[in-house]
């Protein structure tokens, strides 16, 4: 990404509704598939500024891997330190994490010009029984000056993710869209930014809404973070893959 998105992403996703609802949707994830009465080892891959990464530290042993220096520098001031700087998929470093309990991606595999070889490598540093999470971003036609700023490769739907993750090796256990009492007015706003901008590269964390208008919309994510407990959605912006390694297999 750009650097000045890190900067942006730094200032705002601790208060950005956005963010905020994410975390709250990956954290509710996390305790519903591994629980919370062991410690476990975590790898947040593509971890960006550490928002997610700081709040996953209470779960056991937590990693952080990006291609960018710049956003690991930001991680740093979070006072985070289990820090690897790798370009994935590509080979880890010697003492790196290994047998992990949980990969975190989130919104990463879409910047990877090699996404299938990204999950294959994510699947052989899981244990058996090992979960990945990851969340993407739906829809071709969803595409907007947002995903060019973000330098997205791809958006993707539900079938296509499918099929990744299955020929990675995985037992998908949960595949849903999310963001879906959103999904009109982020359309909206995706189109409108198409007509404004064109091919112009431009990101939403540069006009954030009001609070009180943040606010709500962070509460109506919350009530979809409690619905996911138990539903999936039939579309949405974004996509929610819960995926597991056959734990009958030898490391």
């Amino acid at each position: 990404m750009d650097a000045r998105l890190y900067q942006l992403f730094y200032q705002q996703e601790n208060r950005h509704w956005w963010f905020q609802a994410r975390k709250r949707i990956v954290l509710a994830q996390i305790r519903r598939w591994l629980g919370a009465s062991r410690r476990l080892s975590i790898l947040d891959l593509g971890c960006g500024t550490g928002m997610i990464l700081e709040a996953m530290r209470p779960l056991g042993e937590v990693w952080g891997l990006d291609a960018s220096r710049q956003a690991l520098d930001f991680c740093r001031r979070r006072g985070l330190r289990r820090l690897l700087e790798v370009q994935f998929p590509g080979a880890m470093p010697a003492g790196g994490p290994r047998e992990l309990d949980l990969v975190t991606a989130l919104d990463v595999l879409e910047h990877l010009p090699d996404d299938r070889g990204a999950l294959r490598q994510i699947f052989q540093l899981l244990r058996p029984g090992g979960f990945l999470l990851l969340t993407a971003p739906a829809y071709d036609f969803l595409w907007s000056p947002h995903d060019a700023a973000n330098h997205h490769l791809r958006r993707y739907a539900r079938r296509q993710l499918q099929e990744r993750l299955t020929a990675a090796g995985f037992q998908v256990r949960k595949l849903t869209y999310y963001n879906f009492f959103l999904f009109a007015p982020i359309w909206l706003r995706k189109r409108l930014d198409r007509r404004r901008y064109g091919s112009q590269p431009f990101s939403h964390l540069e006009t954030p809404p009001p609070a009180a208008l943040g606010r709500v919309l962070e509460g109506i994510l919350w009530l979809e973070s409690l619905a996911l407990r138990k539903l999936s959605f039939p579309f949405g912006v974004s996509l929610l893959a819960v995926a597991q390694k056959p734990d009958n297999m030898t490391p």
